[in-house]
């Protein structure tokens, strides 16, 4: 038997009860494209129903199949939306979560990387108007449809036909046409987000040619500054070329067309601004803050790890953090910082950026589709060394993490309360195993099983019993409300509250 590769994937149609990897064949024509963890479009079931999946790995087919492998039908990502470390997580938490692979790949991936699957018809080149029409005058509003579809320039997409007709009534319409051959359906898609873009002007002649340029045809001074700003910059984009100097859009399209400039459209990232700007500076530790960096960064590099930096509140945990994440980046290495709440990310941002400016990326839910479609491709594309967010940044497409940092680890808020019900820490401990990455779990009150497991020594136990700058604690009073009641109050606050 000749040797044949297939494709494993997972299939998002698939139910819970029957998702599990299913082999399909590889065409040819697509062999060069089809790699782990690209998205592509396959037929499913007894009713071929055509939906997306995702490649898991590639396999070398040893024994004959009884039943014919159903082929690929096209790859939908140019290059893979995952690596297999994270398709290794994927797996992991599909069975840990008991949900789908496809469930996973949601949290796992921005909205805006998602495809979006319709139908366009389009007439084919025997069929007239009138056989259309006839085909269709038992339907209401057959001849209407008939009408849009025969007499439109481009194909009819039934995105748009659905916003004019009911859904049944025009899937009868439709379906008939098909039946009798007078349409032809096609299936596209598009991406909930696409690409941002700017367009950038730049000079396409010689100095001595501009001012021959400027000397014919006179342009207006708006332009004349323009080419001079183009001369001195090289390259501008159009939104700036027009808010410094003055000249029009059309002004820049005549350029163009008389060869004086060029355009070129370049992707920009949409890029969340911290609330709040610092200058960069060097991260300054005390003694026993430089201590306990000093046993933890030990372990970096040294094999997957997981260490409990026990705090008091005002301790500086923060500082021992960025120090760590500093000398992992000093190796080469990446770092995640995890924090519970969403409110904490800008202020904590700010922070980041002071101490590792641009190669820095936030990731939550509060930030725009496109911010966080951006962010993910940013990071992806191996241009960030920090990612800071909540629980949802684990699945950050980084590599080569030395560190993973969950700050107030003992929040409830690294749960996901939604399927797949995973808890944050634990994808954290899965990712330090993959990456050989260290994880630090960092509070002031730590969960019961974090403080267990530093005890017996499962984890390493670092404290930091004294506030940063030396200052004592506030001082805590106990107010027993039930004296209060007792007294005859309220109860809603006691008696030392009320006297403060």
């Amino acid at each position: 038997m000749e040797k044949q590769i297939v494709a494993v994937v997972a299939v998002e149609a698939a139910t819970y009860a029957i998702d599990k990897p299913y082999e399909y064949s590889i065409p040819a024509s697509l062999a060069s494209k089809v790699v782990p963890g690209v998205r592509v479009r396959v037929d499913f079931g007894r009713g071929r129903r055509r939906c997306e999946a995702i490649v898991l790995e590639l396999r070398e087919l040893t024994e004959e199949s009884e039943f014919k492998l159903k082929p690929i039908r096209e790859v939908l990502d140019e290059t893979p939306v995952f690596d297999t470390k994270l398709i290794r997580l994927a797996l992991w938490l599909r069975e840990q979560c008991f949900c789908t692979f496809f469930d996973v790949a949601r949290v796992m991936l921005p909205s805006g990387v998602w495809h979006k699957f319709d139908t366009m018809y389009v007439p084919s080149e025997s069929a007239s108007f009138e056989s259309m029409k006839e085909a269709v005058l038992d339907i209401p509003s057959g001849e209407e449809i008939c009408n849009i579809i025969f007499n439109s320039k481009n194909p009819v997409k039934k995105l748009e036909l659905k916003k004019l007709y009911e859904a049944e009534m025009l899937d009868k319409v439709l379906k008939k046409l098909c039946d009798a051959s007078f349409v032809s359906e096609k299936e596209y898609f598009t991406t909930n987000v696409s690409d941002k873009t700017e367009r950038l002007v730049r000079i396409g002649v010689s100095k001595e040619e501009i001012s021959e340029y400027i000397k014919r045809k006179k342009p207006k001074p708006s332009a004349v500054d323009a080419l001079n700003l183009l001369l001195d910059m090289k390259a501008v984009t159009s939104h700036e070329l027009c808010y410094f100097t003055g000249v029009s859009r059309a002004q820049l399209n005549t350029l163009q067309k008389n060869g004086i400039v060029h355009f070129e459209d370049i992707e920009v990232y949409r890029r969340p601004k911290p609330s709040e700007l610092f200058e960069k500076r060097e991260v300054a530790l005390n003694e026993k803050q430089h201590k306990v960096f000093l046993e933890l960064s030990e372990k970096i590099g040294k094999g997957p790890s997981c260490s409990l930096l026990y705090g008091v509140t005002g301790s500086g945990k923060t500082l021992v953090y960025f120090k760590l994440i500093e000398e992992v980046i000093s190796r080469g290495k990446t770092a995640i910082l995890l924090v519970p709440e969403i409110a904490l990310t800008p202020q904590l941002l700010s922070r980041v950026y002071a101490y590792f400016g641009n190669r820095t990326a936030i990731m939550h839910s509060a930030l725009s589709v496109g911010e966080r479609y951006d962010e993910w491709k940013r990071i992806k594309n191996g241009e960030v060394d920090v990612v800071v967010g909540t629980r949802s940044a684990i699945f950050s497409p980084l590599s080569n993490i030395g560190i993973i940092i969950l700050d107030e680890e003992q929040e409830d808020t690294y749960k996901s309360s939604t399927n797949p019900r995973y808890h944050a820490r634990e994808a954290a401990k899965f990712r330090c195993v993959s990456e050989s990455a260290m994880l630090l779990l960092g509070s002031a009150t730590p969960s019961v099983e974090s403080m267990y497991n530093a005890k017996v020594g499962k984890y390493n136990l670092q404290v930091l019993s004294e506030r940063f700058n030396e200052k004592p604690l506030p001082r805590v009073i106990i107010s027993d409300l039930r004296k209060t009641l007792m007294a005859g109050g309220d109860g809603a606050i006691g008696r030392e509250l009320y006297a403060e």
